[in-house]
């Protein structure tokens, strides 16, 4: 399995931010574990969870 970069001070539950995201999608999408979980207890601006499509993100 390749190696994705892991964010310097990865964000807890709540505190993830869409860009966040987009620089490291592997640690906050694509893999179980923290980063996921995370990413599922926060949401965009318009009010989705960052795994979640949100219509209005681009």
């Amino acid at each position: 399995m390749a190696n994705y970069p892991i964010p310097d001070q990865p964000k807890g539950s709540g505190q993830v931010a869409y860009a966040d995201v987009q620089q490291h999608p592997h640690y906050y999408l694509a893999t179980s574990g923290p980063g996921r979980e995370a990413a599922e207890q926060s949401e965009c601006e318009h009010g989705y969870a960052l795994t979640a499509s949100c219509p209005n993100c681009p």
